[in-house]
């Protein structure tokens, strides 16, 4: 009988499986949480190498070593593609670039060799691994015994989270399994061995527990291994290796962060039954495969649904941001928001023209802040619009972005065009081109375009899209200014109780229509 999600989580409780405590590390005291305040004669640096590695998890990688553990300095020995711009303004790490694939880390000492010193630590590290620490005086208190610290690993990897489900989401708090490990005193058996897919594929181990990283000395470094370091020889009885304990200090081993993931690594290191257990194939048309991220904001006003969006966002400092604010009153408080310091380096483009079907010059009612809208009847305005640029979006949309070149959210906030607007994407094939909407559907009783709202509704549907909530623009500016996460803005499912103005309804593509061929 198959187990349920429920019944994993349930026995990995069972087994004592605990979440993870991360520490800087130093002279803290784990059980006291409290810094003695003592400097340590050493510094820390890191340094990996690393193959058209994605942006997503580079940056929360190096966020991670930088803010959490402590690292003075990373190095990343680069191997394919050139490494986001934007990414390395962000950092102050360490670059060489190189065509060879094998792994050589003495190029470690080239890159940080001008700024470690012979009684600095040097750690040799994947960006799939994280250390994971318990107690944090470890190293401070046995630095004069050993020239090496190695550092076990516990291998993480046997995941559901698809590549869109891990979207905005911290790769340290989805829902990733682990077997149990008898070095921390867990129970293991043939169950819990297959529950956990333990099989031996091309010499990869689902299940294995892996030979983990070292840290050594930089004044003792003879040769860098790939887990292993040589030193040069003990001088008056000094040790050699200190063997953290697992409860102390650990690694914890992404091995595979999804499905999707685990095709690409095996792919990428040429073993095509590494991971899954089965050959397979990458879509190379799948967005997965692409790094390209794009969120449009039709409807501006002032710029706050732009700034939610990039705070409730992951890496969202990588996404091309695109906003159509036509109302110039709207058009300069969105522009003066988005013009501050801390949006400098992002990738945002505000466009002063109408979001519409066709380009032309049509009538728009302004001065209304966010309710300004296009005049779909301009005999009953009395003079209140003025004509402005209209430019087709759907037609746009195509010219941005080829089908499946990238994972696209798009907002509309665009009172009574949102229904022509769609129903022209419907028409020209360009809805299926995002993989999530946010609407506001206004004059939803309007007998006039009431059943062209239904209609579309229905295409989202046959589209693969799921409308899974409703959202309020106030509730959203509330977790917000309490710098809160998107999970604690409030979830409503029946619109009828909400107004019209400022509600969003969240479209998104079905995981059924996100299966990439030859995975399942």
């Amino acid at each position: 009988m198959l187990l349920t999600r429920f019944s994993i989580v349930t026995i990995l409780f069972i087994i004592g499986i605990h979440g993870i405590i991360l520490l800087k590390l130093g002279r803290i005291n784990f059980v006291q949480k409290s810094t003695i305040n003592k400097t340590t004669p050493y510094s820390y640096y890191l340094c990996t190498q690393i193959f058209n590695e994605s942006d997503l998890y580079l940056t929360e990688w190096i966020e991670f070593q930088l803010n959490v553990i402590g690292f003075k300095n990373i190095c990343l020995i680069n191997v394919g593609e050139n490494l986001n711009k934007t990414l390395l303004s962000r950092y102050s790490i360490n670059i060489i670039n190189k065509k060879e694939r094998q792994q050589e880390f003495h190029y470690c000492l080239a890159c940080l060799n001008q700024s470690m010193k012979s009684n600095d630590l040097l750690f040799i590290q994947d960006v799939d691994e994280f250390l994971n620490v318990r107690q944090a005086d470890i190293i401070y208190k046995n630095y004069d015994k050993y020239d090496k610290f190695h550092f076990q690993e516990i291998r993480y990897g046997y995941i559901y989270d698809t590549n869109q489900e891990m979207i905005n989401r911290s790769l340290l708090e989805t829902n990733i399994y682990r077997k149990p490990h008898e070095a921390l005193g867990e129970f293991s058996s043939d169950d819990l061995r297959k529950l956990f897919n333990c099989k031996i594929r091309d010499k990869w181990y689902s299940c294995h527990e892996g030979h983990g990283k070292e840290m050594i000395k930089v004044g003792k470094i003879k040769q860098l291994g790939t887990h292993f370091h040589q030193s040069t020889p003990k001088v008056n009885g000094t040790g050699d290796t200190l063997f953290v304990q697992m409860r102390h200090i650990r690694l914890n081993h992404y091995v595979m962060r999804t499905r999707e993931d685990g095709i690409q690594q095996a792919i990428k290191w040429n073993k095509g039954e590494s991971k899954l257990g089965r050959k397979g194939e990458i879509d190379r048309n799948s967005p997965f495969y692409h790094h390209r991220r794009i969120y449009i904001d039709i409807g501006c006003f002032n710029g706050e649904t732009i700034e939610y969006f990039i705070h409730f966002t992951m890496n969202s400092a990588f996404y091309e941001i695109y906003t159509f604010e036509p109302d110039p009153d709207n058009y300069r408080l969105c522009k003066q928001r988005l013009s501050q310091r801390k949006y400098k380096n992002l990738n945002i483009k505000i466009i002063q023209k109408v979001a519409w079907i066709r380009d032309e010059r049509v009538y728009y009612r302004t001065e209304r802040g966010r309710q300004s809208r296009i005049s779909l009847n301009v005999t009953e305005d009395d003079g209140e619009s003025i004509e402005l640029d209209a430019i087709d979006f759907s037609s746009w949309l195509a010219r941005l972005v080829k089908p499946n070149e990238a994972l696209m959210h798009i907002k509309m906030s665009m009172p009574g065009a949102e229904v022509p607007v769609l129903e022209k994407m419907i028409r020209d094939n360009t809805l299926g081109l995002a993989n999530k909407y946010e609407v506001e559907w206004i004059d939803r009783n309007n007998p006039r375009i009431r059943p062209i709202r239904i209609y579309i509704q229905l295409m989202f549907d046959s589209y693969g899209f799921e409308c899974l909530y409703y959202t309020r623009v106030q509730d959203a500016k509330k977790v917000y200014q309490m710098n809160g996460a998107f999970d604690n803005v409030t979830k409503y499912y029946d619109w009828r109780k909400l107004s019209e103005s400022d509600t969003l309804a969240h479209y998104v593509e079905r995981p059924d229509m996100l299966i990439i061929e030859n995975m399942i």
